[in-house]
């Protein structure tokens, strides 16, 4: 029988006693990551892990349902809404910006127009960017951008 402590099965946070380090286990990819300043990191053994005696989160899945029920109306023709269709949707989703409506956030997703001609992009909490050209049916915009938000566990 090995006396080395288990290896986390799910997601795994530790919190350095002083509150300036933490490290996180991801099942993908072990072992521990410790971020460090100026963009590096050290990889740490659990057996390390478990010596330092950090303080331990393992984060409960939350099983809420997520429901946003849109209803996105199409412009007559020759009216025009610009993104507004999109903006709406967003904001009854809880998302929220500037007072012009073109850049609005929620959950670390920014989505914003991007041009006169109404491109708009969306910037996902793990730096993925997307781009939309003005053509793009504000239902697709709004999808990346629901999902982008409410990523799944």
């Amino acid at each position: 029988m090995s006396d080395r402590p288990p290896v986390p099965e799910g997601w795994e946070f530790r919190l350095s006693h002083d509150r300036r380090l933490f490290a996180f286990y991801d099942p993908g990819n072990g072992p521990w990551f410790v971020p460090e300043p100026a963009m590096r990191g050290r990889f740490v053994d659990s057996a390390d892990m478990d010596a330092l005696g950090w303080y331990r989160y393992v984060p409960e899945p939350d099983n809420s349902p997520v429901s946003l029920h849109l209803t996105v109306q199409r412009p007559e023709p020759g009216e025009w809404h610009g993104r507004l269709d999109v903006a709406e949707a967003l904001e009854a989703d809880g998302w929220t910006g500037d007072d012009d409506g073109h850049l609005l956030r929620k959950n670390g997703a920014v989505w914003a127009v991007t041009s006169p001609n109404d491109d708009s992009g969306l910037t996902c909490p793990n730096g993925a960017v997307l781009d939309f050209p003005r053509d793009t049916p504000a239902v697709v915009i709004i999808a990346a951008c629901l999902a982008a938000a409410h990523p799944a566990d």
